[in-house]
């Protein structure tokens, strides 16, 4: 759902008019075409902003999918990560919201089995988030999903979180220190770190 969001990019959509309602009616009538195309396979919403203010006109081209095709249509969040909760990030809300019986899935914001895993997290916490929010599917960075020793504890920890519950789960990571809320996120510090370490490197490369 991603959308061009800078400066001259915002001005030249208020210069369409009504361009939040054009949109909705746009990814409306997209769910109507590939549900239409591709009866018998599921459509993925992958949500996300698609800029700053759609936050109502996602949610209503959500509900739209969801009561239309309750059998087709899958929710997806490509952001799922166990640095902290999840629950206050836009995406990973939304499908929150969805009542039962409506499908979810998440993708991996980066990898487990990463040189510098610090922008994935931990294993715990990020299965945390998915069973918590009752989710169908995980698809895993290239790496993790080649990795016995990942997908080995992905199982078992996923295995874990389910028998016990998500509530119980959630009181065990506290207790060891492995539960984090949003506010203890230190992404903008890791990202900051990692684009610091990506330059240095640059620097040091000879000349070519």
């Amino acid at each position: 759902m991603h959308l061009p969001k800078r400066k001259e990019d915002i001005a030249r959509w208020e210069s369409l008019g009504d361009y939040k309602a054009r949109l909705v009616e746009v990814y409306q009538k997209l769910a109507d075409l590939y549900a239409e195309m591709f009866p018998r396979q599921q459509v993925a919403l992958h949500i996300t902003l698609p800029m700053p203010g759609l936050e109502r006109e996602t949610e209503a081209i959500v509900k739209y999918g969801v009561e239309k095709y309750p059998r087709q249509f899958v929710l997806q969040s490509d952001q799922l990560h166990g640095r902290s909760d999840n629950a206050e990030m836009f995406s990973y809300e939304v499908i929150m919201n969805q009542g039962q019986g409506v499908r979810k899935g998440f993708q991996s914001l980066a990898s487990f089995a990463a040189k510098d895993p610090r922008r994935q997290g931990t294993i715990e916490l990020a299965v945390y988030n998915f069973v918590r929010a009752d989710g169908e599917f995980w698809e895993l960075w290239h790496g993790d999903g080649m990795s016995e020793k990942v997908c080995a504890q992905l199982l078992q920890e996923l295995d874990r979180a389910r028998r016990m519950g998500h509530e119980h789960y959630k009181e065990e990571l506290v207790r060891s220190g492995k539960y984090h809320t949003p506010e203890e996120d230190n992404y903008r510090e890791v990202e900051a770190d990692l684009k610091k370490q990506k330059d240095g490197k640059k620097k040091s490369s000879p000349a070519s």
